[in-house]
């Protein structure tokens, strides 16, 4: 990897890496997110669901008590961190959510269950 991207630095640079690989150096980061490429924030869907739970809507799903999430990033994580940080700030104090509730819904830890039950499976 530090290979092709010192060639690539000569070929849109022009500037030469050090010729002894030694002393390059580097590191390798990975960011975490979901397969829809969108954050989790809010509380945690619970596991146990009873029979004729309504799986239609997010937020109607019932919540682990205590338990909330802000994670998921990827690399929008330095734009929307403090957004959603604040936003599960907000519905643990109990005051008013500062994003719209379409927006709440997107990024809700209990998406994929609502549409598994829209599709018609089961998680």
């Amino acid at each position: 990897d530090h290979r092709a991207n010192c060639t690539r630095l000569q070929r849109l640079c022009g500037l030469q890496a050090p010729a002894d690989p030694a002393r390059w150096s580097g590191r390798v980061g990975w960011r975490v997110g979901p397969p829809d490429r969108l954050p989790l924030a809010g509380p945690m869907f619970a596991r146990q669901r009873q029979a004729g739970q309504r799986l239609d809507q997010a937020r109607l799903l019932p919540r682990e008590p205590g338990l909330h999430l802000a994670c998921g990033f990827g690399a929008r994580g330095i734009t929307l961190a403090p957004l959603l940080g604040e936003a599960v700030a907000a519905v643990i104090a109990g005051t008013p959510v500062p994003l719209e509730q379409s927006l709440i819904d997107s990024v809700d830890p209990g998406r994929w269950l609502v549409r598994d039950a829209r599709r018609g499976a089961t998680r």
